[in-house]
C-alpha cells in the first residue's frame, strides 16, 4: 500500500506529458519493441485474444503497425488470411486502423488466393473503412467479380462504398460508366458519366472511352453527349478529344518524344567526376 501510495503520488508531481511517456512506456504492446516474435499465427492469436479486451483508447498500442504489417506481409495460405482478416476487423472495430501497405497488401493477397469472397465479407462486416482502405482496392476487387460476370458482388461493392461514406474517386466512377457499357446498359453508363461529371471525376480519356463502339471508332451521334461531359466536369480537353468535337475521328498520331541519352542530373555528375580525377 505505501509502494503505491507513493508511485501515486510521484505521478501526480510529474507533469502531464511525462505521465502519458510513463503509461505507454509501461504498456507491454507499444510501438518501442523493435520486433516480432513468432509465427503468423501466434501474433494474430495474440492479437485477437488480447486486443479484444482492449479499449479503444488503448488497442493502438498494441495494434501496432509493425505487427500488423507483419500478419500480412508473411501469411501464407487461405487458413492464415482468414487469421489475418480476424484480426484486421478487431483492428477496424478498435480503430486501431492498419497502414496503407497492410490493408493493400490483404486485398493483393485475397485475389491471389482465389479468395475474393473473403475481401468482400471483410468489407461487409467493416464499419470504418473510409479511413484506410484505398479506392484502388475496391476497384480491383469490382474488376475481378466483373471478370467473373458476377455483377451483383459489383453492386454489392458500390453500395458498401455508399453505405460507410467511402469517396468515390475517378478510378471507381471510371469502372463503373465502362462496366456499364460493356455489358450494354447505355443509359446507366450515361447516368454514371453525368454524375461522375458533376463530381468532378472525369477527364478527356474517360469521354473519349464512352464515344468509342467497338471497333474503336467514334459515334458520331454521341457527341453532344461529350460536350456536356466536358463542360460539366470543367474537363481539360486533350488534343483528340478536341479533334473528336470538331467532327474528326480522333484517330491522331501522337508525337513521339525522343528519350535524351543520358539527363542533365546524370551530365552533371559526370562532369564532377572528370573534374576530381
Amino acid at each position: 500500500m505505501k509502494l503505491l501510495a507513493l508511485r501515486r503520488s510521484l505521478l501526480l508531481r510529474t507533469p502531464l506529458a511525462a505521465r502519458k511517456q510513463l503509461v505507454v512506456r509501461a504498456f507491454s504492446g507499444n510501438w518501442e519493441y523493435p520486433k516480432v516474435e513468432g509465427s503468423v499465427a501466434d501474433v494474430t492469436k495474440a492479437l485477437t485474444t488480447i486486443g479484444a479486451r482492449l479499449s479503444i483508447s488503448t488497442a493502438p498500442l498494441y495494434f501496432t503497425p509493425l505487427k500488423v504489417d507483419f500478419i500480412v506481409r508473411e501469411m501464407k495460405g487461405v487458413d492464415e488470411l482468414l487469421k489475418v482478416q480476424k484480426a484486421l476487423l478487431l483492428c477496424d472495430a478498435k480503430m486501431a486502423y492498419p497502414s496503407d501497405f497492410a490493408a493493400g497488401s490483404f486485398f493483393s493477397a485475397c485475389l491471389k488466393l482465389d479468395a475474393a469472397h473473403v475481401a468482400l465479407e471483410f468489407l461487409r462486416q467493416a464499419e470504418n473503412v473510409r479511413h484506410y482502405v484505398k479506392n484502388q482496392s475496391f476497384v480491383r476487387l469490382a474488376e475481378h467479380f466483373a471478370s467473373q460476370d458476377d455483377q451483383e458482388a459489383v453492386e454489392e461493392l458500390v453500395q458498401i462504398m455508399q453505405s460507410k461514406r467511402v469517396p468515390m474517386t475517378y478510378k471507381m466512377a471510371t469502372f463503373r460508366i465502362l462496366n456499364a457499357k460493356k455489358r450494354g446498359a447505355w443509359e446507366e453508363a450515361v447516368a454514371l458519366a453525368k454524375e461522375a461529371a458533376n463530381d468532378v471525376q472525369i477527364n478527356s480519356h474517360l469521354i473519349i472511352q464512352l464515344l468509342l463502339d467497338d471497333n474503336g471508332d467514334v459515334c458520331k451521334e454521341h457527341i453532344p453527349l461529350a460536350r456536356y461531359l466536358a463542360d460539366k466536369g470543367d474537363v481539360y480537353v486533350n488534343a483528340r478529344l478536341a479533334n473528336i468535337l470538331a467532327g474528326g475521328d480522333g484517330k491522331l498520331v501522337e508525337a513521339r518524344v525522343e528519350e535524351p541519352e543520358e539527363s542533365p542530373e546524370e551530365t552533371i555528375a559526370k562532369d564532377k567526376g572528370a573534374a576530381n580525377k
